[in-house]
């Protein structure tokens, strides 16, 4: 079996899922590859989206949640025929030529939008034998999920079983398997050797902010509220992921607080989280 792993750039909890079961293919030996799906689009069709959806998520998020619930309420506006579904599906014939050069036989997406795509490009080449799955990487139904048709449904928990019944997924494909995460989450150490290798003081409660790959929430206002309440035997680390305009916002507005360490995109997340007393999300 060769694996295709299909995700986007819209925010990195996708990628990340999907490095994950990546990891965890590779551990078996198993041929599994990822690729951006929008890029069957075009280049610069995936550059424009993603970059859209993550200024808009990152600086207009009352914008973006007027937009998910019209995507809620409106159950029809990525079905097939839509503007939406057919800029999102305009890339299946590439895909198609993709997938059967390379022999690829098992197909996982890791965001609603290639699913959609695939569920085209299965629909225009329906004897192509391939195994396709979806997984879900938020807690909840994503508008539009039910809009593909693929082979099985991977979600984080069986509490959510029936608000993907409603959504009008069929049960028989649904799976409750949790949210894939990397390997490197599984390899504990002890608090105090993680606050150490976090150049954190042993002795200090740790306190840990992160909102998303893409720094957004009201971190700022959680800041200016914290900041002037720790006390010199506490230390507070803020992650800002890509965000670089928070990240250099944060570091000039704290400077004063040495207690507090303004962070951008962090390699060992897990030793970060293990090294924390509490974590902030």
């Amino acid at each position: 079996m060769q694996t295709l792993i299909l995700s986007c750039n819209t925010g990195a909890g996708h990628n990340s899922c999907a490095q994950a079961v990546q990891e965890a293919y590779h551990s078996r030996g198993e041929i599994c590859n990822i690729t951006d799906s929008l890029q069957f689009i075009s280049e610069k069709a995936s550059t424009f989206i993603s970059n859209l959806h993550t200024r808009i998520y990152r600086h207009a998020p009352r914008l973006f949640d007027a937009g998910y619930q019209r995507a809620e309420s409106h159950e029809d506006i990525f079905c097939e025929g839509t503007p939406i579904y057919k800029l999102l599906s305009s890339g299946a014939e590439r895909m198609y030529q993709y997938i059967r050069s390379a022999g690829y036989d098992n197909i996982i997406c890791t965001h609603v939008f290639p699913a959609l795509a695939l569920t085209e490009m299965r629909r225009q080449h329906p004897c192509l034998q391939l195994v396709t799955s979806h997984i879900s990487t938020d807690y909840t139904c994503a508008p539009c999920t039910a809009d593909s048709a693929l082979d099985w449904y991977f979600i984080p928990s069986t509490s959510l079983l029936g608000e993907f019944e409603q959504c009008g997924l069929q049960p028989q494909k649904l799976i409750a398997s949790g949210i894939p995460v990397r390997q490197q989450f599984y390899q504990r150490v002890s608090q105090e050797a993680g606050k150490a290798n976090a150049g954190i003081s042993p002795a200090h409660q740790h306190i840990l902010m992160m909102c998303g790959s893409m720094g957004c929430g009201p971190m700022e206002e959680i800041i200016s509220y914290l900041c002037p309440y720790l006390t010199t035997e506490q230390e507070l680390s803020v992650v800002c992921g890509t965000n670089d305009d928070l990240r250099k916002k944060l570091q000039k507005r704290t400077e004063k607080y040495s207690q507090v360490h303004v962070l951008g995109t962090v390699n060992n997340v897990p030793q970060l989280m293990q090294a924390s007393d509490l974590f902030l999300t």
